[in-house]
């Protein structure tokens, strides 16, 4: 399959359905295990819970969001978030896991990033591997980081 290039735009007025619908569908199908409800097996969470617990825009001011889809898809496929010196998010869909469009918004955002080293806490082993699959080798408590030359 040939994969569509990922197009990013900055976070706009709206963004935060898209934006619960992607991690939603992340929880749904298991992918973020600490959201589940170990009784029903489902997520239990409103769009209210997830887009305030997660820190959407204008509750830290300096993390900057973008929001990414491909030219053959109508909706966005995935998110991203950073501030100076830490990735907050990378989110692809389900559908779209594989496609590398989780490893080109990493590229894109340690070009974005301006530091030397670039922090992430992956919240689950899945997220974990894909950040060492890329160099985040160090560690730092519960923080992956990897030197970035510039």
């Amino acid at each position: 399959m040939t994969q569509d290039k990922l197009i990013l735009r900055p976070w706009k007025d709206g963004d935060e359905t898209i934006c619960y619908n992607l991690i939603k569908s992340n929880i749904d199908a298991g992918l973020f295990n600490d959201q589940i409800d170990p009784d029903s097996g489902q997520s239990n969470f409103s769009e209210k819970q997830i887009i305030h617990e997660r820190g959407f825009p204008n509750t830290y001011s300096e993390t900057k969001f973008y929001v990414g889809y491909t030219p053959s898809k109508k909706e966005p496929v995935c998110f991203m978030a950073h501030q100076s010196t830490s990735i907050t998010y990378l989110i692809v869909s389900p559908e779209e896991q594989n496609n590398g469009h989780g490893t080109e918004m990493l590229s894109k955002l340690e070009q974005l990033i301006p530091n030397d080293k670039i922090y992430v806490h992956p919240d689950n082993e899945r997220a974990s591997n894909f950040y060492k699959k890329h160099g985040y080798l160090g560690q730092e408590d519960v923080w992956l980081y990897k030197d970035i030359k510039k």
